[in-house]
């Protein structure tokens, strides 16, 4: 699972039993948690969180198809190493509107006491 988001998320199923379970699927800035400081991830990165159930992520994107993460192509799953590359590398442009501001870049003005 790949979810493009500084925060991970928790998806509420039911499993194949009609039992609730949970699945946390990590966001790209799950390393910062706990650090007093941390820098956000660039945009474009993806959290990644391994060894997924492969039955209850089918029933979390039938319940939550409609949410704009899926939507969008903001969270993904696929089964190997080779196709999660190429994912990662048609996604890279994606942004979740939670990157950081690089200022030099940033097209403001400095605030003047007129």
């Amino acid at each position: 699972m790949f979810y493009n988001s500084p925060r991970s998320i928790i998806f509420s199923v039911l499993d194949s039993h009609g039992v609730e379970q949970k699945l946390l699927i990590n966001g790209n800035a799950t390393n910062l948690r706990g650090l007093p400081k941390g820098i956000l991830p660039a945009a474009g990165t993806f959290g990644r969180t391994p060894d997924v159930d492969g039955g209850l992520w089918e029933a979390v994107e039938t319940k939550y198809a409609k949410m704009p993460a899926f939507r969008n192509g903001l969270i993904f799953a696929v089964s190997t190493e080779d196709a999660a590359k190429s994912e990662l590398n048609d996604r890279r442009g994606l942004r979740n509107g939670y990157e950081p501001i690089d200022p030099k870049r940033a097209r403001t003005e400095p605030k003047t006491d007129d």
